[in-house]
């Protein structure tokens, strides 16, 4: 694509998937220092003159990028700082974009507040979503904003929330070709709440965790759902009460 930019489509829509792809394999396998050269041909096309719908959508992707490298490595000063700095250029112009991406956007959100543990704000945002009815429900990524929902709302003490709801995904993915183990943990972790107060109820449920966890690990497939939110990790936080900024920074360095 590089040496036949002048053969490109107006926008380029294959040299931007291409450049997708690139970036989705190095955020799914972790090899985030391998992505600012590639995140710098998007900025590339962001500056070509396009239209403003289309300049736009390029920025969420640079963002949500940025955003998920800076959050799986532990970085949650910068996460923050860079979410206001696309406030106005981006958050405030998103009826501009598809709606795939707008949800990728408001999940993206929910994931840095419950990263960062405002629980109040990552209610809000998820609210947000949950309320827009059938506008996000049929969208891919709608499934994976109803699993970190399940995660937040056990954190918002929301217990009898989560039978109801982990029922109604069971029959959802029932229809599905592919079943993430993944999804298995999280009904599994989050009917273990509330979570155990002594320290020696909660290592004996981290145990229990583990190999299941280390399964999970070794599976590219499963790797896919963890890119958006490290449930992994937040399990992990939540049974070891070690800092999630540590434990996600040890696991972001290859």
């Amino acid at each position: 694509f590089g040496e036949n930019k002048h053969r490109m489509q107006t926008p380029p829509i294959y040299y931007l998937s291409a450049i997708q792809g690139v970036l989705d394999s190095l955020q799914t396998t972790g090899l985030y220092n391998e992505m600012p050269f590639f995140l710098s041909k998007l900025e590339e096309i962001e500056q070509g003159g396009y239209s403003k719908e289309f300049n736009l959508y390029v920025k969420s992707l640079i963002y949500l990028y940025r955003q998920n490298c800076l959050l799986q490595t532990g970085n949650f000063n910068a996460a923050k700082e860079l979410r206001v700095n696309y406030e106005e250029s981006l958050f405030k112009n998103l009826s501009m974009i598809g709606l795939e991406a707008q949800l990728k956007l408001h999940l993206n959100s929910v994931i840095l507040y419950m990263y960062v543990r405002d629980l109040k704000e990552a209610k809000k945002l998820m609210k947000k979503i949950i309320s827009s009815g059938k506008l996000f429900y049929t969208l891919p990524s709608y499934k994976t904003v109803r699993l970190v929902n399940l995660l937040l709302q056990a954190e918002l003490n929301n217990l009898d929330f989560l039978d109801n709801e982990i029922k109604s995904i069971k029959r959802n993915i029932g229809f599905e070709k592919q079943v993430y183990t993944t999804e298995k943990l999280i009904f599994k972790f989050v009917s273990n709440y509330p979570l155990p107060v002594y320290e020696k109820s909660r290592n004996k449920l981290w145990k229990q965790f583990q190999s299941l966890i280390k399964s999970i690990e070794k599976d590219k497939y499963e790797l896919r759902l963890l890119r958006v939110f490290d449930v992994l990790a937040w399990i992990e936080y939540k049974l070891t009460h070690k800092p999630l900024e540590d434990i996600l920074a040890e696991k972001g360095i290859r």
